[in-house]
Parts: structure tokens; sequence; C-alpha cells
């Protein structure tokens, strides 16, 4: 299966297990239906957030070199212009960095980033309740955040209804 959103355009899709994805505005979303049972695999470009439902199989979602291992857990991927980020609202991830065999434990409010190629850095807290905040249709003023680094392109906001 293979989602894509274009500018401006939000998708929410349930995966075969229950899981929800909400997929952020020019990403895409891949994975193999016929071996769901087996392997919850999916492949990202650009950004998703995930609300996985708890299974004994684990959830792993895979972008370029980044790797993320869940049972079941809420978190936002973000891989855009060779800069990754993970960040976790609920339960924990393992984000791994394929190239370099690093691992970072993330619970709950907590984040990683770093640039492709790189290895994750240490956890940092989440900038703010709810985080991101695209999954609310929420612009985030960054001057009120710890997010100075960060920007939201206005060819990547959502169109209003």
């Amino acid at each position: 299966v293979n989602i894509s959103t274009e500018r401006g355009e939000i998708i929410s899709h349930i995966l075969p297990d229950g899981s929800l994805v909400q997929l952020s505005a020019e990403s895409t979303l891949n994975y193999k239906k016929s071996s769901w049972k087996s392997a919850r695999n999916v492949e990202i470009t650009g950004e998703a957030y995930f609300d996985v439902e708890k299974r004994q199989i684990p959830f792993t979602v895979n972008s370029n070199n980044l790797t993320v291992i869940v049972l079941g857990t809420q978190f936002n991927v973000k891989h855009r212009d060779n800069m990754i980020e993970v960040a976790v609202n609920e339960g924990k991830v393992q984000v791994s960095d394929v190239a370099h065999e690093k691992h970072v434990m993330l619970i709950a409010g907590q984040m990683s980033r770093f640039a492709d190629g790189e290895p994750p850095q240490q956890p940092q807290k989440l900038p703010f309740t709810n985080y991101p905040g695209w999954t609310q249709n929420k612009l985030i003023d960054r001057k009120s955040t710890r997010l100075n680094s960060s920007h939201i392109p206005l060819s990547r906001m959502p169109s209003s209804a």
C-alpha cells in the first residue's frame, strides 16, 4: 500500500492492525498488507504521527537510515531536508541509526533530533504539550517554545476547510 499527501493536505489512515497514522503534507507512507500479520513494518518519507495498537509483534518505522521500534505508543517521525526528529507522546520507542549502530531509548515527553547520517542525540524534553501541533491543525509560535531551529514552511500548512 502506498499513500501520499500533496502540499497542504493531511490524511488519516487506519493500518491493518487498527493503528492510526496521520500523514503530514508532502509525505509518503508505504507498507505491505500481505505480510502485516507477521511483520508490522512501514516506511515513510516526510512526516507522520503514529498511534500504535499494542501487539506482541513489534511495530517498525523505517526512514532512510532511521529505524524506530515500538510495541504500542503515540509518536511522531519527521524526516525532512536531511534532519530527523522522533518525538514520543505516550509509551516508549527505540531509535536506531543503522549506519552507526547507535540506539537511543525515548519515553513519553522526550524527543531526539539528528542530521541524516549522524547518530541520534541524547533525549530532550518535548518543547510543548500535544507535540507536534500539526496533528491538531495548530501553528505554534516558535518564539514561545524552545524550537528555535524549527519552522513550518507555509507550503506544508494545511489549507482551511
